[in-house]
């Protein structure tokens, strides 16, 4: 998921992030929440094998991945399954 930008990587963690869909996009594209493609983002993650990893990752690491769309999901959709 290099297109995502995020600062910090755990390689042996993060393994699945290769065989991601977003790390096929071209290099300026982002899922970034703030750029106003959450729902291409969530296209992008709805046809992804890895989808599940990626979800379990960002649940794993809030902080890490504030901001951005990671397992087809926004920060505050993510805040809701982790408070339920």
């Amino acid at each position: 998921m290099t297109s995502m930008g995020e600062p910090l990587r755990d390689d042996s963690e993060q393994a699945f992030m290769s065989n991601a869909e977003c790390a096929k996009q071209p290099p300026f594209y982002t899922f970034h929440e703030a750029e106003n493609r959450v729902e291409e983002a969530k296209l992008i993650c709805g046809i992804c094998a890895v989808r599940n990893e990626c979800l379990n990752y960002a649940l794993k690491h809030p902080g890490r991945t504030q901001g951005w769309v990671y397992g087809g999901l926004t920060t505050a959709e993510r805040a809701d399954i982790s408070a339920n």
